[in-house]
């Protein structure tokens, strides 16, 4: 028996409730009776987005890293590419780190250039970063 506020108006004696979790789903229970139900929408631990910029000839993908730890991605193309990407990453040591007028550049975005040889590349724990490869 599923009951919503708008259906329940008395008082209700509650003897028994319970509150189950796993990994893709909730339930609540009072007195038994199942009161409210749902699934856990999963976030996934990358996101990312690949566009062509024409003008510069260059290949430019988003990746936004939400986990707390590093991850290993690969990069694959089915266009020749610069063996050289230049990588911008934004990153912080903690979620909730933020720039003040005390330390004004500690969360700032820092630009490097990498080679891939594998196509394997390390994207930093809680990061957003841009990678920038020619084409051709």
């Amino acid at each position: 028996m599923i009951v919503s506020e708008s259906e329940y108006t008395g008082e209700l004696e509650v003897k028994s409730f319970t509150f189950s979790i796993d990994a893709n789903s909730y339930e609540l229970c009072i007195n038994g009776d199942l009161m409210h139900s749902g699934i856990i929408k999963q976030v996934p631990d990358i996101t990312a987005v690949c566009t062509v910029d024409t003008a510069k000839n260059e290949l430019i993908i988003k990746l936004v890293n939400l986990t707390e730890s590093d991850i290993e991605v690969s990069l694959e193309s089915d266009i020749a590419l610069s063996r050289e990407f230049c990588v911008q990453t934004l990153t912080a040591n903690s979620k909730d780190d933020g720039n003040s007028f005390a330390e004004p550049e500690k969360v700032i975005p820092r630009r490097r250039c990498i080679s891939v040889d594998d196509s394997i590349v390390r994207v930093s724990a809680s990061s957003v970063n841009v990678f920038r490869a020619g084409i051709g």
